[in-house]
């Protein structure tokens, strides 16, 4: 069993971390980490450093927490999502893959998006969206992957919720029926506890560990063209991305 290093440089909490994660590597997941307690005894630390290392481990998205329960690891991904996916392309993505997705799609409406919203889409004050929310889960198991979205358009882009389900997508629709296509989005993610809509649309307890991802796409003339939320489960789903950026960690 890996112990602490008192004569390294590396701070004591940073290689809790390393351990933990090491353990967890080792045993694919299973089984809950450790309790406070039990790591105490282990390394024979203060409770610092112990409750540093787990608060981190948790940000990452490496563990999460229940309360009165304990900390678990987050189980590994069945599925990476790639950051070069097409916009609204999950279904297909999936489905290339073998697997077989079922979606369903409900609450659709043209309206007024929230004040938030409607900033970030740039919409003048009269102006509404096409909005739905979009449910998947793979052939027989609990759902995935949930999201809500608000589509600039034109007042008669109205798909129904089976062509939305035929699609798989509504930018294929809005693209085939009006010519606009987004060609470009920004994406913000972070790891945080499921709301209220989140939870009933992914089935699970309200405040319970999602990936969420708000997403703004632009039309290739640089205009702002739809925003979503999406939260997915983070032990089903994996976003993996590739950066240029050597200024990274």
């Amino acid at each position: 069993m890996a112990k602490i290093d008192r004569t390294s440089g590396v701070p004591i909490y940073r290689q809790i971390k390393q351990i933990l994660v090491a353990d967890i590597e080792a045993s694919d997941g299973a089984g809950p980490v450790m309790t406070e307690e039990e790591l105490l005894r282990r390394f024979r630390v203060s409770r610092a450093p112990i409750r540093q290392a787990l608060r981190e481990l948790s940000d990452e998205g490496v563990v999460y927490r229940e309360r009165a329960k304990g900390t678990f690891p987050v189980r590994r991904s069945q599925v990476k999502r790639p950051s070069a996916l097409k916009f609204g392309g999950l279904i297909s993505y999936l489905q290339d893959r073998g697997l077989h997705p079922v979606t369903e799609v409900a609450e659709l409406d043209r309206s007024r998006p929230p004040a938030s919203v409607a900033a970030s889409l740039e919409l003048a004050p009269d102006e509404d969206v096409f909005t739905f929310s979009r449910q998947i889960a793979l052939e027989g198991g609990a759902p995935v992957f949930w999201a809500r979205l608000f589509i600039r358009s034109p007042e008669e882009f109205r798909p129904t919720a089976e062509e939305l389900k035929q699609s798989g997508s509504a930018f294929s629709l809005l693209a085939r029926d009006h010519g606009i296509n987004i060609t470009r989005s920004e994406h913000v993610v972070w790891l945080t506890g499921a709301t209220p809509e989140e939870s009933r649309g992914l089935q699970v307890p309200e405040g319970s560990p999602v990936l969420v991802v708000e997403t703004l796409g632009f039309t290739k003339d640089g205009r702002p063209g739809t925003w979503r939320r999406s939260a997915q489960l983070p032990d089903e789903l994996k976003l993996v991305f590739e950066s240029n950026d050597p200024l990274w960690g």
